[in-house]
């Protein structure tokens, strides 16, 4: 995250504001939540895939889950968990 999206988190009344321009929301919603975080961690933006309006394909209407299934793989991999 570089320094330049700080400047999006400025504020005249708050410490930072939780809200950033017109570009880059996820990256500012990332530097936002990095101030708050005290270990490792991985920002996911999943606003626009969140929640499917009707069923597609084997996804069912309603909340995805999206990145679920990428982050179980990664996991069993990274840790030799494959069984």
């Amino acid at each position: 995250l570089w320094e330049e999206y700080e400047e999006e988190l400025k504020s005249d009344y708050a410490d930072l504001k939780n809200i950033g321009g017109e570009l880059a929301g996820a990256i500012i919603a990332a530097t936002f939540l990095k101030h708050f975080a005290r270990y490792p961690w991985i920002h996911f933006d999943i606003a626009g895939t969140a929640f499917l309006p009707k069923s597609i394909n084997y996804l069912p209407s309603g909340g995805t889950g999206v990145g679920i299934r990428l982050m179980y793989e990664f996991i069993k991999m990274y840790f030799g968990l494959d069984s």
